[in-house]
């Protein structure tokens, strides 16, 4: 045992209780909690629960990941719960906002990141499905052909690519070509970017196919 003691002071305790009412109501830090993100939020555990976490892990976690039930190429079908009820979803794919996504590496080598090109929709009731994934580590000549392949045979109602590096050399070859892109800028650090996609995990509005 270390010679010393760990003093934890959380702000709310197991029972959903402020530590210090005085100073923080109940009512208050459980506003502050759910604006944060919840109680599984890596914020409010740290800096309001003095418990942090890495964000190994701790961002996305498998209890918050939504299956859909099935996708054809006019619509998607998902099963939710309301209390004790059970509903069946089903949205036309021309009602969802489209899109591909596109984030590239520069390199194909073990140690470096993969290329990611993501087909989504949004529905009208703001919830994103992923509906086709393609991920790899692709030299820079085979990722132009991946994407155009990918935009002529979902035709989504947008395309955004990422900015920089090999994307840049997409983005200019696929508007030489007519087809219409965004390119997409990046200022931040992937894990910070990543922070609002985990706060729709959290609240279950992200569905994967099964």
């Amino acid at each position: 045992m270390p010679p010393w003691r760990v003093l934890t002071i959380s702000e709310l305790d197991d029972q959903d209780r402020a530590e210090w009412p005085e100073m923080w109501p109940d009512e208050a830090s459980r506003a502050k909690r759910d604006a944060a993100g919840g109680p599984q939020d890596r914020r409010w555990l740290a800096i309001w629960q003095g418990t942090p976490r890495g964000d190994e892990g701790a961002m996305f976690q498998k209890g918050w990941y939504r299956y859909f039930d099935e996708v054809t190429p006019s619509s998607v079908t998902f099963t939710t719960t309301q209390g004790d009820a059970v509903k069946t979803v089903t949205y036309a794919l021309t009602d969802c906002v489209t899109a591909i996504t596109v984030d590239t590496a520069m390199k194909d080598k073990e140690e470096h990141d993969r290329t990611a090109i993501v087909y989504s929709a949004w529905t009208p009731c703001n919830h994103l499905f992923i509906l086709d994934i393609d991920v790899g580590r692709y030299q820079i000549p085979d990722q132009l052909p991946r994407v155009r392949s990918a935009y002529n045979r979902l035709r989504p109602r947008a395309l955004g690519i990422e900015d920089q590096g090999a994307g840049t050399f997409i983005i200019q070859s696929l508007q030489r070509e007519g087809i219409p892109v965004t390119p997409l800028k990046t200022s931040r650090e992937k894990k910070v970017r990543a922070e609002p996609l985990a706060a729709f995990y959290r609240r279950g509005r992200v569905w994967h196919p099964h």
